[in-house]
């Protein structure tokens, strides 16, 4: 999923870069880079990804929440069809107008990449981070049950 994000944050530096706003220097080739890097990693795992039961995974999570929108999973299941499939995601005209189409519905007029002033207060990245499901803290609290049991107080 890092890929969508990465790629709606290239379209919004293209549109950024377009307008000619500069207060944040070179994003078009800063998500360039990023793309380019995770499309290394997601080949990487293509074999891993092409034989994943994704039936299972949905009976998992809708086990786990069952409230899981039935747009936010069509849409995680048609990225996912895209990434798999598309050699250049950044070029690839299918997968730009599917980003901006899931923008244009999920947030209407404050869709940055057609309300200009919204995109001037753009502050150079929009969920583009990885998603690390909290795992900075449960690694600090892992570290001190290790550290714990480590001591020699007994």
């Amino acid at each position: 999923m890092n890929g969508a994000a990465l790629l709606y944050n290239l379209l919004l530096a293209e549109r950024y870069e377009e307008l000619q706003f500069d207060t944040i220097n070179a994003p078009v080739q800063y998500y360039r880079e990023r793309l380019e890097g995770w499309q290394e990693e997601r080949s990487l795992l293509g074999e891993r990804l092409a034989g994943w039961d994704r039936a299972d995974f949905w009976r998992v999570i809708t086990r786990q929440n069952p409230h899981v929108a039935a747009g936010s999973r069509r849409f995680i299941d048609n990225w996912l069809d895209l990434a798999m499939m598309t050699d250049d995601i950044a070029r690839s005209v299918r997968s730009r107008e599917f980003i901006a189409a899931r923008e244009a519905s999920h947030k209407r007029s404050q869709a940055r990449l057609r309300n200009d002033k919204l995109l001037a207060l753009w502050q150079g990245s929009s969920g583009a981070g990885e998603l690390v499901f909290r795992w900075p803290q449960i690694q600090r609290i892992l570290g001190d049950i290790h550290d714990g049991l480590e001591r020699d107080d007994a």
